[in-house]
C-alpha cells in the first residue's frame, strides 16, 4: 500500500469526516434510507453499516462510541446495538506513519530507541496500536503508537459525535437523556489522547498491586516515551476474550471470576482509582493471575463517592431500606421528593446489579438473570427520564463491563465475602 493510499485510508480530513457522520446521523433519522426491521428498530444492517464507518474513521469518534458502548442500563438496545459492533479491532495504520510519528514525538529516529521493532502491529484500537520491539538493552517492550493528528480531530470529532448521539437517540423514539454521559466520556476521551498520564496511572497502578496476589500491571519504561508513545513491559498471557473463546475449565471460570471481582473492589475503595476500559482484551490470563493493561481511561474516586458506595452496598446487603435511600440521594441517583415509584425502581435496579453479593454463593450461568435486569433499567428509564449521575458513568462502564464478562465465563463463587469487608463501618477493611 502506497502512503497516498494509506493517507486516504486513515481518513483524518476533518471535512471528510464531518460529512461522513453528518450522512450516518441523518440516515438514522430516514426509515426508508436507513432499512427498519419489521419492529421498528434499527435494523442488523444499518448498525453494521454505521460501526463499520467508525472504524474507518477511527480516533475520538470510534473512542467515544466504544466509551458510551457499555452503558447498557441506560441506552436504549438499539442505540447499544450499535456501539457494540465497535468494539472490534479496527484497520491499522502503516509503518510509514508509525515512524513518523516516534521520531516526532520521541525526538529521534526508531533506531535510536530499540534494537528491533516489528512493522506490523500486533493490536489495533481507536486512538493507537501496538507494536512488538525489543529495546537497546535487550528488553522484549509493547509499544503503543497513537495515530496521527488525533489532538487536531478531538474538537471537531466530539462535535460530531453529539451529532450522532443524538441522531440514534431520536431515532430510537425514547426520552432518553444521554448529556452528562456524553460530557464525562469526552473528558476521558481527550485524557487518553496524552500517554504521559497513561504512563503516570500506570506507575500508580503498578505501585499499588506490587504486593498483591493475582494482579499484574506492566513496568513504564520512560526513556522511550511520551506524549504519543508508550512503551511498556511485555507481559505474557492470553486474553480473556480469547480464553472464554477457546474453553475454559470450570474450575478456572470460578478463579478468574472472583479474581476479577476482587481486583475491582481494590481498585475502588482501595486504590481509589477504577480502571474504566473492561474489554476482555485488557486482561491477560497467566499462571492464575491477571495482567492487567491500558490505563488510559481511568475514574478516580472521591472519599465522598465511596461513602455514598458503602452506605448503597450496606443498606442493599441489610435490606435498610433508608440506608438505600441515603446512599442514592448522596450520589445524585434519587433526589429528596422523588415520587415512591422511582425511588421502587431504583432499589429494584441495585437489587438485581448487587445480585451477586446477596447470596452466600451465585452462579453467572443461571439464564435469565441479566436479561431481567436490563429490561426493569430500560423500562424505569424510559418512564421516569433517568439522568445518570456524571461521576457514575464510568464506574458503570467498569462494573457493568465486568459483570458482562462474567455472565460469559459463567463464574460461580461466594462473591458476597469479596465486597463485605469493604462495606464495613470503617473507612478501611
Amino acid at each position: 500500500m502506497s502512503v497516498s493510499d494509506e493517507q486516504d485510508r486513515i481518513e483524518t480530513g476533518r471535512v471528510s469526516r464531518f460529512l461522513k457522520m453528518a450522512g450516518l446521523a441523518t440516515s438514522l433519522l430516514a426509515d426508508k434510507a436507513l432499512g427498519r426491521a419489521a419492529d421498528g428498530t434499527i435494523s442488523p444492517q444499518a448498525a453494521q453499516r454505521i460501526a463499520d464507518a467508525l472504524g474507518q474513521l477511527k480516533g475520538p469518534l470510534l473512542k467515544m462510541g466504544q466509551a458510551m458502548s457499555y452503558m447498557t442500563e441506560f441506552l436504549p438496545p438499539e442505540v447499544t446495538a450499535i456501539l457494540a459492533k465497535m468494539q472490534n479491532n479496527v484497520p491499522a495504520m502503516g509503518y510509514f506513519f508509525v515512524a513518523k510519528q516516534i521520531e516526532a514525538d520521541l525526538g529521534g529516529p526508531v533506531e535510536r530507541f530499540f534494537s528491533s521493532f516489528e512493522r506490523k502491529a500486533f493490536a489495533a484500537a481507536s486512538l493507537g496500536q501496538v507494536h512488538r520491539a525489543v529495546l537497546k538493552d535487550g528488553t522484549p517492550v509493547a509499544v503503543k503508537v497513537q495515530y496521527p493528528d488525533m489532538d487536531r480531530l478531538v474538537d471537531s470529532d466530539l462535535k460530531t459525535a453529539r451529532m450522532l448521539i443524538e441522531g440514534l437517540r431520536l431515532s430510537a423514539g425514547r426520552k432518553y437523556d444521554v448529556s452528562d454521559m456524553f460530557d464525562e466520556a469526552r473528558i476521558r476521551v481527550l485524557e487518553e489522547l496524552d500517554y504521559r498520564r497513561e504512563a503516570d496511572n500506570t506507575d500508580e497502578f503498578a505501585a499499588h498491586f506490587a504486593d498483591y496476589d493475582g494482579v499484574r500491571v506492566p513496568k513504564v519504561y520512560r526513556e522511550a516515551s511520551g506524549a504519543r508513545v508508550l512503551t511498556l513491559e511485555m507481559m505474557p498471557g492470553k486474553t480473556l476474550g480469547q480464553a472464554i473463546q477457546d474453553g475454559m475449565s470450570q474450575e478456572d471460570r470460578n478463579h478468574y471470576g472472583l479474581l476479577l471481582i476482587r481486583m475491582f473492589w481494590e481498585e475502588y475503595f482501595g486504590l481509589a482509582m477504577l480502571h474504566a476500559d473492561p474489554h476482555p482484551g485488557n486482561y491477560l490470563l497467566h499462571e492464575g493471575s491477571i495482567h492487567l493493561l491500558d490505563f488510559g481511561s481511568v475514574k478516580r474516586i472521591s472519599p465522598e463517592w465511596q461513602t455514598a458506595s458503602r452506605l448503597l452496598l450496606r443498606g442493599m446487603l441489610t435490606d435498610d431500606d433508608a440506608m438505600q435511600l441515603a446512599g442514592n440521594e448522596m450520589a445524585g441517583y434519587l433526589q429528596p421528593g422523588d415520587s415512591p415509584e422511582k425511588v421502587e425502581l431504583v432499589r429494584q435496579i441495585w437489587q438485581m446489579l448487587f445480585a451477586p453479593y446477596r447470596h452466600d454463593t451465585f452462579d453467572f450461568g443461571v439464564e435469565g438473570r441479566i436479561g431481567a435486569s436490563m429490561q426493569v433499567m430500560h423500562d424505569y428509564a424510559h418512564q421516569v427520564g433517568i439522568r445518570m449521575p456524571p461521576d457514575a458513568i464510568f464506574v458503570h462502564r467498569a462494573a457493568g463491563g465486568i459483570l458482562a464478562t462474567l455472565f460469559q465465563m459463567k463464574s460461580e463463587g461466594r462473591f458476597q465475602d469479596l465486597i463485605l469487608p469493604w462495606v464495613d463501618e470503617s473507612p478501611q477493611p
